[in-house]
């Protein structure tokens, strides 16, 4: 498994998590930035970074119960938190990861879509981040990148703590990722579609994996 050392430190992320089936009421429409990432059913898609679930659910709806879902985060109270609720709401394709702050703890070459929703920017070391997001992607599988812009906004991280597109894009050419698609999900926000460039990393790819 490779490693990111420092890439992650705490933070509390709480996002609204929307009734199943729907992410009307978010201001981003989840659902809408997943399909346009490409997102099918019977995917296995992981959301890093995921605190309360605001795109956890919405890609399970769209996977389906043949696909899978791995909710990445390194807060065991937020992934607490959201077991609980896709439980009652009968999610079964939804697997909570606790992650720490030196790796995912996924196989390589094992999603097909990554998840970063305003999380590269918290990281310590983006680019670490981001090779560990491409190493338990398929070849040629996409991560969905958002975050805020650089400037003052209503809502938001300091903006000393923001990266530019042009540098995410620049993080995400260094983990071995090709920009493919940029984009304004909404006010004040950015999107980057980028798909992992096709190296075979020399494990086969594990038909299943058993995380709770």
């Amino acid at each position: 498994m490779g490693t990111m050392a420092r890439a992650l430190r705490p933070v509390t992320r709480v996002w609204p998590v929307l009734p199943q089936g729907t992410s009307r009421g978010h201001p981003l429409r989840p659902a809408r930035l997943l399909r346009r990432a490409g997102l099918r059913a019977r995917m296995r898609v992981a959301d890093v970074g995921c605190g309360t679930g605001a795109f956890t659910v919405p890609a399970a709806v769209i996977v389906g119960p043949v696909g899978r879902v791995y909710a990445v985060d390194i807060s065991e109270d937020l992934l607490r938190t959201l077991r609980e609720r896709v439980d009652a709401q009968g999610l079964r394709q939804i697997a909570t990861v606790a992650a720490t702050p030196a790796a995912i703890p996924l196989p390589d070459v094992f999603v097909d879509l990554a998840i970063l929703a305003f999380v590269l920017h918290e990281a310590a070391d983006p680019v670490a981040l981001a090779r560990e997001v491409a190493r338990i992607l398929i070849p040629a599988g996409r991560v969905l990148l958002l975050e805020w812009e650089k400037r003052e906004t209503p809502a938001g991280p300091p903006v000393r703590d923001r990266l530019t597109p042009e540098g995410s894009e620049v993080v995400l050419r260094d983990a071995g990722f090709i920009t493919i698609d940029r984009f304004a999900p909404g006010a004040d926000r950015y999107g980057i579609l980028a798909v992992r460039e096709p190296l075979v990393l020399g494990r086969p790819v594990p038909r299943d994996l058993d995380v709770v």
